[in-house]
């Protein structure tokens, strides 16, 4: 984990006003075998199940 970074993204910066945002990086698509594995449904909620231990921990 590389940590929580903060950055004037448009995404996050036109929807502040609407609804809390968080913007995850949870792998590289340009790298073939991280791209193979995140297609795998039980990659996908490996990924759902980090992400909402991480908001229940927080």
């Amino acid at each position: 984990m590389r940590g929580m970074k903060y950055a004037n993204f448009q995404v996050l910066r036109e929807t502040q006003y609407v609804c809390p945002v968080i913007l995850l990086e949870v792998g590289f698509l340009s790298n073939r075998e991280e791209a193979e594995h995140s297609i795998k449904v039980s990659s996908i909620r490996a990924y759902a199940l980090v992400i909402l231990n991480s908001i229940i921990n927080s």
